[in-house]
């Protein structure tokens, strides 16, 4: 099931099996599905793929379009990688249609979607008088699916989806609010409004059969009409949400206090070996409110025990989808020998490792990840896959700091690498440390 496995383990899996129950495909036509079960089940080493698709085209489609239907599916496969997809809405983001990754794909999606309409030209053609299939099933459950695939696909490609500007667009606005400078916002909201209300009039008449878009718009609509106070209100919303999500998972997950049990006992002797050379903390900064994001992550600062937390907190209950973030960020002060500083770092983090009653070590392994920048350079990065309910402290050695640095911005990052349901995730990390390594004269 969900795409997997594919057919070199399907066709080793006859050593270990004698029985396989089909998991899924009531998505696609029952002739791309249980065909492909039966004739594998006879002999599923010597299963050969491709001459399966050969005898499904030309079943469905008929003889003479074999290689279309194959070169069809095959501009579909090239196509999927070129697209984003929205798999969960809420208040803070819209379930959004399939969209690109990148803008700049749209020649290269435009030159596949083309080519796709003329295949699918070519097998209406002759597809009704060549199919094994009746007339209305060919038309229902294949060519018009087909035709609506598409037609999204073009719409994907197209047209002028608000994501692909509007987080730098938020971000600038959020700036201004933390800055507590409405009037900067009210020139920055005005400035986009008519712009992004006419996008969204054309995404509404352009997409009027993509699914869910009258929510799409309806969202998207509320935006383009905040002003300086409903961003305000956006902010402390968020905040608010925040907290009821660290209570959520302190009820139902984790305690959070057990979570940070070891961040009042920094390991500043990191390495030092003899007790003659010591590290020497320069400084300790903690994160500010300062939240950028887009998706379900929600981040913020908590309280525990007199030390300010940096919390990054996803909804127990919502989808995830690629590339979904939250950032905070901190200044640092710079002292000491700029050749010899690190950072310390305290995590803490939680996911849920159970399917049902069964316990699967690290399945979120790779799913997201944790990073602190500068600027766009990564000082460090951890994999919120790996649980870390008792936290863990790591040492991050600084490449070389100019002299003229007084100070760094630093920013602290989650973000999703893939999509997934069911992913849970907290992470804690408390305030940073800046170090600077003991400078060593003689032999340990």
């Amino acid at each position: 099931g969900w795409h997997g496995p594919g057919y070199d383990l399907l066709a080793d899996a006859g050593r270990q099996f004698t029985a396989v129950m089909p998991w899924g495909g009531n998505a696609y036509g029952p002739y791309y599905v249980v065909p492909v079960i039966g004739w594998w089940s006879w002999n599923p080493k010597a299963h050969d793929w491709q001459a399966t698709c050969r005898r499904i085209h030309g079943f469905v489609f008929g003889k003479s379009q074999i290689a279309a239907a194959a070169e069809f599916d095959e501009m579909l496969a090239r196509m999927r990688p070129l697209l984003r997809y929205g798999v969960g809405d809420s208040e803070w983001q819209p379930v959004s249609p399939p969209r690109l990754k990148d803008p700049a794909s749209r020649r290269r999606a435009m030159a596949l979607i083309a080519g796709m309409e003329a295949l699918l030209a070519k097998i209406q053609q002759t597809a009704s008088t060549q199919s094994m299939l009746d007339a209305d099933q060919l038309q229902t459950g294949y060519l018009t699916k087909m035709e609506k695939e598409v037609a999204r696909l073009r719409a994907a490609a197209t047209l002028p989806f608000p994501e692909y500007w509007w987080i730098a667009h938020q971000q600038a606005v959020l700036d201004a609010v933390y800055d507590d400078d409405m009037a900067r916002v009210e020139r920055l909201t005005a400035a986009v409004r008519e712009p992004l209300l006419r996008d969204i009039d054309e995404i509404a008449r352009g997409g009027k059969h993509l699914a869910k878009i009258d929510d799409y718009v309806k969202w998207w609509t509320g935006r383009a009409n905040l002003d300086a106070a409903g961003w305000k209100n956006l902010v402390e919303k968020r905040r608010e949400e925040l907290v009821k999500r660290l209570a959520d998972y302190d009820y139902f997950v984790k305690v959070r206090s057990d979570m940070l049990k070891g961040l009042a006992d920094p390991p500043v002797d990191w390495g030092t070996g003899r007790w003659e050379y010591p590290n020497l903390v320069r400084a300790t900064a903690t994160f500010t409110q300062r939240e950028q994001s887009w998706g379900n992550w929600i981040a913020g600062v908590c309280e525990h025990q007199g030390s300010r937390v940096a919390a990054f907190a996803t909804s127990r209950r919502t989808p995830a989808a690629e590339a979904e973030f939250a950032e905070l960020e901190l200044t640092l002060p710079i002292s000491g020998d700029r050749d010899r500083l690190a950072l310390l770092i305290y995590l803490a983090d939680v996911n849920k490792e159970l399917i049902g009653l069964h316990y699967v070590k690290w399945r979120w392994a790779d799913y997201r990840r944790i990073q602190l920048l500068h600027r766009e350079h990564v000082l460090w990065e951890a994999n919120l896959g790996v649980q870390r309910e008792q936290g863990e402290w790591f040492m991050v050695k600084l490449p070389p700091v100019p002299q003229s640095m007084e100070e760094a911005t630093l920013r602290l990052r989650v973000e999703n690498l893939r999509g997934a349901n069911g992913n849970q995730t907290l992470a804690l990390v408390g305030p940073i440390r800046l170090i600077e390594l003991p400078k060593r004269t003689n032999v340990d």
